[in-house]
């Protein structure tokens, strides 16, 4: 820990591996401000500036079916199917930056709520989730037709 007698920032090493953290106090907080070697940043930089799985409707379908229908069953469903789909994308599963599979995470959400109302009788999707789906399988088959080299579901 190197503190200079009237410095304004505060360093603190901890190993050659390690993230150093730099301190800086402002009038309001102390902020943390990570220091990282060259590779490190690189790949992160790297990562945060080509996202690997965009939902776009997301918030339209979960909000749509969690506070306007406050439909819990067709919620989890959503909610599981996307998280799914982000594991699958984020870990090689997937092809990245496939606009399609958020279409197809919609499609299927609505066709497993389907499928539980009729099988087990339980409470059918709303038509306001219906819509919100559809909106969402209609803007991802969009963004796939006008971005087709992102879309090809070629080496999944």
């Amino acid at each position: 820990l190197l503190v200079g007698a009237g410095a304004s920032a505060a360093r603190i090493e901890t190993s050659w591996h390690a993230t150093a953290l730099v301190l800086r106090p402002t009038p309001s907080a102390w902020h943390v401000k990570p220091v990282l070697p060259p590779a490190r940043r690189a790949h992160l930089q790297l990562r945060s500036s080509s996202p690997e799985y965009n939902d776009d409707c997301f918030g339209l379908v979960s909000c749509t079916s969690a506070l306007v229908a406050q439909d819990v069953m067709f919620t989890g469903i959503f909610v599981v199917l996307s998280l799914a789909a982000f594991v699958a994308t984020t870990s090689g599963a997937l092809r990245p930056n496939n606009p399609r599979i958020p279409a197809y995470v919609a499609a299927a959400t609505v066709a497993m709520a389907v499928a539980g109302s009729t099988v087990a009788g339980l409470e059918s999707p709303a038509a306001t989730e219906i819509a919100a789906a559809a909106a969402s399988v209609a803007y991802g088959l969009y963004q796939g037709q006008i971005n087709p080299k992102d879309s090809s579901m070629d080496g999944v």
